[in-house]
């Protein structure tokens, strides 16, 4: 019996040690994209190898390290990129394996009046105590759950506020903005149009307007 015993064990640390020495390897093809004008961050090792002796290349795209993570922004006319890793094993340069990415332009952000890290999208209802607080911002981003997070800068609005056209430079509304605000009503629109920010890349863009409902 302890025979037996003994022998069923052995085979079971056997199974054990030959599915150890396997590795798993997933990626959601669905989500295979780069992203044109934009330092796409990637987080690339190789087990068993140090950080200074891997390299990355790739075609259609510059490639640099920026402390633990690797940039990499797609040339313009590209419409794919093939990154290439390699590591330094006993000595010797040795290719890792490779990855294609599809190149897309990145997507369209919208705008947000946003107090307190929470944003009211376009089409909301908002309390006046939110419209009419110095500290509320208009932002332009892909929105609170959104898989990207770029630094878009609002550079300049117009609000209408009871039919009447008001200018902002910058992100937050005038004083003016805001002694007209404290005097709406419930169930009166106001309407932030003409939007303009700078994106990363350092393109201007222009935004859809952004309506609001004083509740």
């Amino acid at each position: 019996m302890k025979k037996n015993l003994f022998v069923i064990l052995a085979a079971l640390i056997s199974c054990i040690a030959v599915h150890a020495q396997y590795h798993v390897y997933m990626t959601n093809v669905d989500m295979n994209v780069m992203y044109r004008g934009y330092d796409n961050k990637f987080s690339i090792s190789v087990p068993g190898v140090s950080n200074d002796k891997v390299q990355v290349k790739a075609t259609g795209a510059t490639v640099k390290k920026q402390n633990h993570l690797w940039l990499i922004n797609p040339n313009t006319e590209v419409r794919s990129v093939i990154v290439s890793v390699s590591a330094e094993m006993n000595g010797k340069m040795q290719s890792i394996g490779s990855q294609e990415y599809r190149v897309k332009n990145l997507p369209v952000p919208s705008a947000y009046l946003s107090i307190n890290g929470k944003e009211y999208a376009s089409g909301s209802n908002i309390p006046p105590s939110v419209l009419t607080n110095p500290a509320t911002s208009l932002v332009v981003s892909y929105g609170p759950d959104a898989l990207l997070d770029l630094p878009f800068k609002v550079t300049s609005f117009v609000a209408t506020i009871k039919g009447i056209t008001y200018s902002s430079e910058g992100n937050k509304f005038t004083k003016a903005q805001l002694k007209v605000l404290s005097k709406m009503n419930v169930g009166e629109n106001v309407v932030i149009s003409d939007i303009k920010a700078t994106a990363p890349t350092g393109a201007v863009l222009r935004l859809a307007p952004a309506i609001y409902v004083v509740n």
